[in-house]
This record gives C-alpha cells, sequence and structure tokens, in this order.
C-alpha cells in the first residue's frame, strides 16, 4: 500500500475516525485505525460498539492495500508533519514509512485482516434528513441523555418515526427534553435507541449543508455524512412511554426571555459547587421570576420579567439542569421560553418559541429556610 495526501486533509479524516478507537483493548487491532486504499482511501475506528470511517477521496493511490496502524501515535506524527503532501507506504513485514517534507518516521503496522469485520447493513430502511434539521434536534435533547448505568436504555435517545413525525427523545429520571419534526421517510412507523455516545459523534461531523443518510439495520444504526460513516450497536430495552410522562394541562404559565432567564440563573447559581449543591429558588410572581439561591457561604438573588402570574409560589430546582434545558434552547434560536407549573413538587415543563421542541424537570423539595 502506498498513498500521497495532503497532511491536512489526512489529518481531518484521521483524527474524526480515531474518535471510536479503544483507549485500552485486549485486542491489539482495536486500539489501532484501519487504513484502506482500494477505489479511494478510507480510515476506520472501531471499539465493538461504535465505528467510524472517514474517506479521503482527494487522496492519490499509488499502490492498493490495508494495514491497521496505532491510532494515537499515527495521530501524533501526522499532526506534528509540516505543511504538504505526506507520503505513508507500506513496506517488508508491514513496516510503514510516513513522510512529508524533510520528516520521516517508520512505524510497525499489523496486518489489515486482524481487524473485526463491520457489520452489514440492508439499504431499504434508510432515511434521509436535512443535516441541519437533524443537528439542531441532537443539540436540543442530547444533554439530557442518562449517564448512569441504573438503566441502560435511557444513555441513548429515542427515535420515533410514525403518522410522518420524527420524535427524538432523552431522559435521565430527573429531566426529559424532546423533539418533533414532521418528515418524510416512506419507510412506514419505526422505533430505536441509539447510543448517547454515538449520537455526539454524529453531532460533531454535521453541517448547516447537505443531508445525512440514516440506515436502520436489525441491531445496528448507520448514519452517512460528509465522506463520514458512524456505526453504532442499537440499545435493547423498554424506552420510558415519554407521551404519558409529560402533563398536558397544567394552570401555571410564565413566558421569559430565555437568554435572560439562563443568565440570571447563571449568576445566582455562582455559589453552588460540588460540595455545595443546594437548590436555586424560583418564586413565581405577577410579571416577575424571583431567582434566589441561599448555601453556607452567602446567598444570591436576581429577577427575570416574565409575562403571566404564578401566584407567589416557591419550587426549587437543580441549577445545571435549568441552565442545560435553557442553554440548548438559546443555542437552537429559541427568543422566548414558557415554563409551566402546577404545584411545588410537580414537574416543571417548558416550551421554548422553536417548534415541536419541549423539555421537563423535575423540581427539588425546598427546604424551611
Amino acid at each position: 500500500m502506498k498513498i500521497k495526501c495532503e497532511r491536512g486533509l489526512l489529518l481531518t479524516a484521521l483524527s474524526t475516525a480515531a474518535r471510536a478507537v479503544s483507549a485500552r483493548s485486549t485486542l491489539p487491532a482495536l486500539e489501532g485505525v484501519l487504513l484502506w486504499a482500494e477505489e479511494d482511501v478510507s480510515i476506520t475506528g472501531y471499539n465493538m460498539e461504535t465505528g467510524i470511517t472517514a474517506a479521503v477521496s482527494e487522496a492519490e493511490i499509488i499502490e492498493r492495500g490495508g494495514v491497521i496502524l496505532p491510532a494515537r501515535i499515527l495521530v501524533d506524527i501526522v499532526r506534528k508533519m509540516p505543511d504538504g503532501t505526506l507520503t505513508l507506504s507500506v513496506g517488508d513485514g508491514l513496516m510503514t514509512g510516513i513522510e512529508c517534507g524533510s520528516a520521516r518516521f517508520r512505524v510497525m503496522g499489523m496486518p489489515p485482516e486482524q481487524f473485526p469485520k463491520l457489520p452489514e447493513f440492508n439499504r431499504e430502511t434508510c432515511v434521509a434528513l436535512e443535516q441541519k434539521l437533524l443537528k439542531s434536534m441532537l443539540g436540543g435533547t442530547l444533554y439530557a441523555v442518562s449517564t448512569g448505568e441504573n438503566k441502560t436504555v435511557h444513555t441513548g435517545a429515542l427515535f420515533d418515526i410514525g403518522g410522518g413525525v420524527l420524535n427524538v427523545v432523552a431522559l435521565d429520571g430527573f429531566r426529559l427534553a424532546m423533539r418533533a419534526q414532521a418528515v418524510e421517510t416512506g419507510i412506514g412507523d419505526v422505533k430505536f435507541v441509539a447510543p448517547g455516545q454515538a449520537l455526539r459523534e454524529v453531532e460533531h461531523i454535521l453541517t448547516d449543508e447537505g443531508e445525512v443518510n440514516i440506515i436502520i439495520g436489525g441491531r445496528h444504526i448507520m448514519f452517512e455524512l460528509n465522506g463520514f460513516t458512524v456505526l453504532s450497536r442499537l440499545l435493547d430495552g423498554e424506552f420510558l412511554d415519554y407521551k404519558k410522562a409529560v402533563p398536558e394541562s397544567q394552570p401555571i404559565s410564565l413566558t421569559a426571555d430565555a437568554r435572560a432567564l439562563l443568565e440570571c440563573i447563571e449568576r445566582v447559581s455562582l455559589l453552588v459547587s460540588e460540595k455545595i449543591k443546594n437548590p436555586v429558588k424560583l418564586t413565581c410572581g405577577d410579571g416577575a421570576i424571583n431567582l434566589s439561591l441561599n448555601t453556607p457561604l452567602g446567598s444570591a438573588s436576581d429577577l427575570c420579567d416574565c409575562e403571566g402570574s404564578g401566584g407567589d409560589m416557591e419550587i426549587g430546582f437543580n441549577h445545571r439542569y435549568l441552565i442545560d434545558a435553557l442553554r440548548a434552547s438559546v443555542q437552537g434560536g429559541c427568543e422566548n421560553i414558557t415554563m409551566k407549573f402546577s404545584s411545588p413538587l410537580s414537574p416543571c415543563v417548558m416550551e421554548p418559541d422553536t417548534e415541536g421542541y419541549r423539555c421537563m424537570v423535575l423540581p427539588v423539595r425546598l427546604k424551611a429556610e
């Protein structure tokens, strides 16, 4: 195998594929990336759960073939090489030469046959979406994916396609985020849960232009976009019935400027730390939300204007849950957000003015001051 490629192009592909490489594995091949030169050059990283393949179509193939090279070392070498055309050639015994400018490296490779076989897909079950749309939907929901292991299925996001609507839902037991969007798929009703880590890799690659193809397999999912392929094992288990989890009728409704409310909560939360995790108290008044926090370090308060009246109801929240929901809303283009309540111990449903977006946060019981 021998190829030539611009260093920057190779580095982009290599760095992305290497994100799926195992940091430590009993199988040495999984700590490397597979380079394969056939019709074009592809670079694959795979940890038996998530795989990323990057195509380098601009590379010049002088001799076809393949090799497995240690991912971390290869990324570091290519990153430190001078700008210009880089030559990578596999010699006798899989000793691989890497040259660019006056810099020369020799790295021992492994046979490509040792790389695990990636899952195969039937392309009949394929959904095409605008990248900008999927990027927005993931950006508005992935913050709520569970990081615990109590219920593995909730460490991913649910894709629920039916009736011409795509719902993406994430939750962790304390909060829930969902986006609904009308789509034309032509595949009928389908549900699957993709791991949050794989979806974050997809989000990292997504741009505001072009389409992404989602190919749904029996036990795996694959995303094709921008010359990259991300595949992942689907999560098994019963996902929460999100349609029943969100209250539909709540008598208290307050609408505020989303960015202003976010900044107020960030300010009063400055006294919260890993050791001090007191909740932020919202006092829902007439035309204003009073935010306050009392800790052993001191106290803080701020006021955010709003439309509506909450009858001076007091309700407490983990500051991080409110900040995550508001930040995702603002980054998604939300200007105003409506917060709906029914009691100090009932969930708060937050509805940004972004179409089809809803999130829910469970309150924290306030202690008597």
